[in-house]
């Protein structure tokens, strides 16, 4: 029965995906799966399975409304977590990605051994079945083949068998088909790592507590007083940092160049704080290092991850200035989603030192923070939400705006060009090569009707329907 549900999911894959865009059919994909999972899935109840499926349909969902280029990765990923979590739902993220992978690889060796070792230990009956099958299978393939040969060789021929549509035997589509059973075997028929699976499983969540920390406690006096003197000089430093910054922020900026420099040198100097942050905590906060009973270094780490944050709002108000003067783009949105991981970084750190939690607790619960984070980030029409403030004259000066790139983000941005052309009488931009590529683009998608709907994307869906087409549009409209 498994074997049946496995290849119709199959079928049902090729269907949405064969000689189609990626948009709706990936949310299809994620649904019809979920779906067929809850039924056979004796984990279905466990917490981490809907988290893990709510993940992985919120990021086809999110590829269906807007499809953002960070978003196929993130779907992708989202898909692998979720069959890990299938199979065992206590895997912990990252490790479940690389089980998946684990997974793929045995099955494209499976896959192969299965098939030639069930055709070696065939038994007499099975035989009888297969040369059945072939009686009826290969006469009707080789007729259908000479049929073809025949129609194109005489158009009169041809006529008098229109009858007989042939239309759907389209050797790609089986070919596609035979891969995809290929690709996903190793998904469907999850073999992951016991090893690694075992280890996963038994990581404790909070550092164990024993009783000989009490007599190391007062064996450590070095490393704590290490501490203390190393958290209180890099707080002192950074709060240095943070004066002079903020008095960067005062001073004028005269030029795009400067604000460009004064945000990425501010991400620089994050990444490495944060880096440092989390090496720091973790060497410090090891093994009864996190039962000490003074709570000195405590506070002094509390005040430090403080001060990293406060640097972090400094940086979102200059990445914030620098929209106000140059526009919104995806990497200065990015620059945001950027500050918010890492204050999620910083907020999860504080945890450990409070909850004495594991450092692969920490990673685990981080990185999956950062993976909801992005899934929920493109469910947002940032495309519409980059043309509609730079277009808005209050913002920047027809002068600042930058309609190539606008129309390269994708179709979304097109009806809000459309508008300010109609609305300032610039008929002279309807001439860009990059526009008309993508009102071309739109116009060969969504003019198919019903055979381009795995491809559709509703973003681009609405903008078809804005845009009002009678006709293929041409380069040379004015």
């Amino acid at each position: 029965m498994k074997k049946k549900q496995y290849l119709l999911l199959v079928l049902l894959l090729n269907c949405l995906l064969y000689d189609q865009l990626l948009g709706l059919n990936l949310l299809l994909i994620a649904i019809f799966w979920v779906g067929l999972n809850y039924y056979n899935s004796p984990t279905r109840h466990d917490k981490s399975w809907y988290t893990a499926a709510i993940l992985w349909i919120m990021a086809g969902l999110g590829q269906s409304l807007w499809y953002l280029d960070v978003g196929l990765p993130i779907y992708i990923i989202a898909a692998l977590h979720y069959f890990a979590v299938y199979y065992q739902p206590k895997t912990s993220f990252p490790i479940s990605i690389l089980q998946s992978f684990i997974s793929w690889a045995k099955g494209l060796v499976n896959f192969f051994q299965f098939k030639v070792g069930y055709f070696n230990k065939s038994t007499d009956q099975t035989k009888k079945i297969i040369q059945k099958l072939l009686l009826i299978i290969l006469p009707i393939f080789i007729s259908l083949l000479f049929l073809k040969i025949y129609q194109s060789a005489s158009p009169k021929f041809a006529e008098l068998t229109s009858f007989i549509h042939l239309d759907f035997i389209q050797w790609p589509f089986f070919i596609s088909y035979f891969l995809l059973t290929i690709c996903f075997y190793g998904f469907y028929y999850f073999r992951p790592s016991k090893k690694i699976e075992s280890i996963d499983i038994n990581t404790a969540y909070q550092v164990p507590y024993k009783e000989s920390y009490l007599s190391e406690e007062d064996k450590k006096p070095f490393e704590w007083q290490l501490g203390i003197l190393l958290v209180s000089m890099l707080s002192l430093l950074l709060l240095g940092f943070i004066v002079v910054d903020i008095q960067t922020i005062l001073t004028p900026t005269a030029s795009e160049l400067s604000h460009s420099q004064v945000v990425h040198q501010g991400i620089n100097i994050l990444i490495i704080s944060i880096i440092l942050v989390m090496l720091i905590v973790v060497g410090l906060y090891r093994g009864s290092n996190n039962f000490q009973k003074s709570k000195t270094l405590h506070y002094l780490s509390y005040a430090w991850l403080f001060l990293n944050a406060i640097l972090i709002v400094l940086i979102a108000i200059k990445n914030y200035n620098y929209i106000a003067d140059w526009g919104l783009t995806h990497k200065r949105i990015g620059v945001f989603i950027y500050l918010i991981m890492c204050l999620i970084g910083l907020a999860f750190t504080g945890r450990k030192i409070a909850k004495q939690t594991s450092f692969s607790h920490l990673l685990s619960k981080t990185a999956y923070t950062f993976l909801g984070l992005l899934t929920f980030y493109g469910l947002f029409n940032w495309n519409g939400i980059i043309a509609k403030y730079n277009l808005n004259p209050l913002h920047l000066d027809a002068a600042q705006v930058d309609f190539p790139y606008l129309a390269s983000l994708g179709p979304e941005t097109l009806p809000y060009i459309k508008a300010y052309i109609g609305e300032n009488n610039s008929t002279q931009l309807r001439d860009e090569n990059t526009i008309h590529q993508s009102v071309f683009s739109l116009y060969q998608i969504y003019s198919q009707g019903w055979k381009s709907i795995p491809s559709y994307r509703l973003g681009g869906y609405l903008a078809y329907k804005k845009l009002n087409f009678d006709r293929l549009p041409s380069k040379n409209d004015k």
